[in-house]
């Protein structure tokens, strides 16, 4: 499985980063991909020109790296997939300030992402609400 998520992992490439809202087995819909900023891309089309956009501009010459944190099947033919992420410019090491989650759809030619969430881990915006909330704290 985790061979499987290596190839359909984003890299830095705006046709890798699309995702495949529909396949010809799966009956799976829009919205396939929120950004940590929020915004919802209906289709791996949409998905595909913005991150050109973004690799053309803000994010050139940057690279993704990420660490596999769980892979959960739920199915026979589908996975959840938990990592932490960020883009990095140059030899410096990414501080992975992002978690993202990844349905994945097994289809006839391989694993595909069939949704993707990302979201920007705001460490003390999290500590304040475990000091005053405690009970909101996650046992792991």
């Amino acid at each position: 499985m985790f061979s499987a998520y290596r190839s359909v992992a984003p890299s830095p490439t705006a046709r890798a980063l699309a995702c495949e809202c529909r396949t010809p087995t799966s009956p799976l819909s829009p919205p396939c991909w929120i950004a940590y900023v929020g915004t919802l891309d209906q289709s791996a089309d949409e998905t595909g020109r913005a991150h050109q956009a973004l690799f053309d501009s803000f994010v050139k010459g940057t690279r993704l790296a990420h660490e596999v944190l769980s892979v959960r099947r739920v199915g026979p033919a589908s996975a959840h997939v938990v990592t932490h992420g960020a883009t990095a410019k140059g030899s410096k090491p990414a501080e992975l300030n992002k978690v993202r989650t990844y349905s994945l759809v097994r289809t006839g030619s391989g694993w595909k992402v069939a949704a993707f969430q990302n979201t920007k881990h705001r460490p003390l915006l999290e500590a304040a609400r475990f000091k005053f909330q405690p009970a909101s704290k996650p046992a792991a």
